[in-house]
């Protein structure tokens, strides 16, 4: 292939990759809050006389679906014990083919033993019985409760999360705010401090948000004539970007200690942006046509070409 070939393959394929690159393609999408998940400490000292804690039964032991129990064991006669769960309540050790959770070795001084109480396992709203695997008359009862609930919280997006205000122009992109797990309050929404030659503002700054519910802002961003642009221009042969037309405006709100924030990306265009600025509305697939047609009749010519030459 020669050197001219080589030429308009790589600007064709700069010219396709920067293009996929500004894309609307991607969104901020809200990402669900899972239940409060947290560590149960328990300590427990067993006696094959006296059970669990010196009680027999031993003391109630609780849980939620979603939390890790973690247990400190000691033997307080000396004698060897071992701890388990009956999942199944059939008032047998199943640790190797069963559900049980059993601690995996005796112990005669101290020792830890951690399990999940995993949905797989348990059944929220149900009760269980734990013993020593040696002395069945060392028991208590292990209730599972049902998942503790997220807080309440909210998310904040925008849409779109990338505009284009043209130098003396301006663009804008809805904020919404939406209330998760019941959250219920007002709302103080913020900005960051422009860049120079830029000017943006929330209307309205403040909102009351209800359970369920979801509210929405403007944001508007004016660029004055001399803002720098950030639109791909041609230069030393290649294709490159002027970064310094290219902003970010973090919008926030905030209640009590709760604060969230999203980014719109802000590109400053000329008023009269050049063809390639509209490139990327044109569509993915109609520029590759485009491109391909460009292909085929450059290798024509070259093939009609060589075939005069010779």
């Amino acid at each position: 292939m020669s050197s001219r070939s080589w030429r308009i393959l790589i600007l064709s394929t700069l010219l396709l990759s920067s293009i996929f690159a500004s894309l609307p393609w991607s969104r901020n999408q809200a990402i669900p809050k899972v239940a409060a998940q947290t560590t149960i400490s328990y300590v427990l000292s067993g006696s094959r006389t006296t059970g669990w804690n010196g009680t027999i039964p031993g003391p109630n032991l609780t849980a939620s679906i979603g939390d890790t129990v973690a247990l400190s064991l000691s033997s307080a006669d000396s004698a060897p014990h071992r701890f388990f769960v009956d999942v199944n309540n059939n008032g047998a050790l199943d640790c190797m083919s069963g559900p049980d959770k059993c601690q995996p070795a005796s112990f005669t001084s101290t020792a830890s033993y951690s399990f999940p109480v995993d949905s797989a396992t348990f059944t929220a709203g149900s009760s269980y019985h734990y013993y020593c695997a040696i002395h069945l008359n060392m028991f208590g009862t292990f209730k599972v409760n049902s998942a503790a609930p997220a807080p309440p919280d909210f998310t904040v997006s925008a849409n779109p999360t990338s505009i284009s205000p043209s130098q003396g122009g301006s663009a804008t992109s809805s904020i919404s705010i939406a209330s998760q797990n019941g959250f219920s309050g007002a709302l103080t929404l913020s900005t960051n401090t422009p860049s120079s030659g830029l000017s943006w503002k929330l209307s309205p700054t403040g909102v009351t948000l209800t359970s369920g519910a979801t509210v929405t802002s403007v944001l508007t961003v004016n660029a004055s004539s001399t803002a720098p642009t950030g639109a791909y221009q041609p230069g030393g042969g290649y294709l490159v970007a002027a970064q310094s037309g290219t902003y970010q405006a973090v919008v926030s709100a905030t209640n009590g200690t709760l604060m969230h924030s999203t980014t719109v990306t802000v590109n400053v265009t000329s008023p009269g942006a050049n063809a390639l600025g509209y490139l990327t509305e044109i569509g993915a697939a109609a520029i590759i046509t485009a491109i391909a047609v460009v292909g085929i009749l450059w290798y024509r010519a070259s093939r009609a070409k060589t075939r005069k030459v010779s």
